[in-house]
């Protein structure tokens, strides 16, 4: 159920000036999460509403479209071994995301809630698909000042955000754009490549080379 809207906003000024940007082939930017930002949108998505948290954290840590979640039943999902069978809203063709530790902790809760639950796992207030995000989510994002003082829509925080922090972390921590191309169900390398300055390695192999250069002249 919807639950009121209420709390104190815990977001510092310095968190504001430490907001994370993606930047694209074109130069344009997306924003993404840092860990901070992220686990107080979801601290303040749970007090809200426990579904909205749910989707969110999903989309967080799959990478996973709203609408691939909003079409999940539970036919797609395994817990005991761990994946979730995804058909892809975009290109039509399957994938598989894993389901981590925290996430198979999620599927249980929601099953424990509703037993008796088959077909959809997210349903509406009327047991139908939900269609789009609740408003809640934007809310929310206002509550925390996610997107204080952002005028270009392209840099704010919005659903679609949580999926652009998956592979923005993933980046970050070394994982290869290949990897980061196939769990994201990405149609060609190219969308994948805006995540590529975000790599460590990337950094490593472009000071290398500078080096390199450097010897040779």
């Amino acid at each position: 159920s919807w639950r009121m809207y209420q709390g104190t906003n815990p977001v510092t000024a310095t968190a504001r000036e430490n907001r994370k940007f993606l930047k694209t082939a074109d130069n344009k930017r997306v924003r993404f999460l840092s860990r901070e930002e992220a686990d107080l949108l979801l601290g303040e998505l749970k007090n809200r509403s426990r579904q909205l948290h749910d989707i969110c954290q999903l989309s967080l840590y799959t990478g996973m479209r709203m609408g691939e979640i909003f079409n999940l039943n539970w036919n797609d999902v395994d817990v005991e071994h761990g994946r979730i069978s995804i058909k892809d809203t975009k290109s039509g063709e399957s994938r598989s995301a894993h389901i981590t530790h925290p996430l198979a902790k999620l599927f249980q809760q929601i099953k424990k809630n509703a037993p008796a639950a088959k077909g959809l796992i997210f349903e509406d207030r009327n047991g139908r698909k939900i269609r789009e995000i609740s408003n809640v989510f934007d809310r929310v994002t206002e509550k925390l000042g996610l997107n204080k003082d952002v005028t270009d829509r392209r840099d704010k925080v919005v659903a679609h955000t949580l999926r652009h922090t998956f592979a923005s972390w993933l980046a970050m921590q070394g994982e290869p754009i290949i990897t980061i191309q196939k769990l994201m169900g990405h149609s060609s390398l190219e969308m994948t490549l805006r995540y590529a300055h975000l790599s460590p390695s990337h950094e490593l192999a472009a000071v290398t080379k500078l080096a390199q250069g450097k010897r040779n002249n």
